[in-house]
């Protein structure tokens, strides 16, 4: 595949992982994550600050809360929807992946409606500076 687009940000959240040993009780983690899209056909430009809005509008919502206790998203009425419980990297990944491949295609289908679009994403979720998944 040709152009990738990286996405960097981090999110501050608490959590627990009901009945495991040390992560049982809740706790915080600053969360790292990178975002890399790309497409078929390759586009020669994606303005990085509309990347940035759509990524921010599903990641954002997870910034200072609970994330193992479901809610509805605070980031305003075109972001509104209900986020699960979410206690594991892996399922965080995992759900980024989901929200964030549908809005890399909404955008890619706004932006050239004329053509058929073949998207990947890639997340990855870095709970610790040594400890990360990667979901695609």
């Amino acid at each position: 595949m040709g152009m990738r687009r990286i996405y960097r940000t981090k999110v501050d959240a608490a959590h627990n992982i009901p009945g495991h040993v040390t992560c049982g009780e809740t706790h915080g983690h600053t969360y790292k994550i990178e975002v890399t899209l790309s497409s078929v056909p390759d586009y020669e430009f994606v303005d990085f600050h509309d990347i940035a809005k759509f990524c921010d509008c599903i990641i954002n919502d997870f910034d200072h809360r609970n994330i193992s206790e479901p809610t509805v998203s605070k980031n305003g009425d075109n972001c509104l929807k209900r986020l699960p419980a979410i206690h594991t990297a892996e399922q965080f990944a995992e759900y980024l992946h989901e929200e964030l491949y549908i809005a890399w295609v909404e955008y890619l289908k706004n932006m050239h409606p004329d053509k058929d679009h073949a998207a990947t994403v890639k997340v990855q979720v870095f709970e610790t500076s040594k400890f990360g998944v990667e979901f695609s």
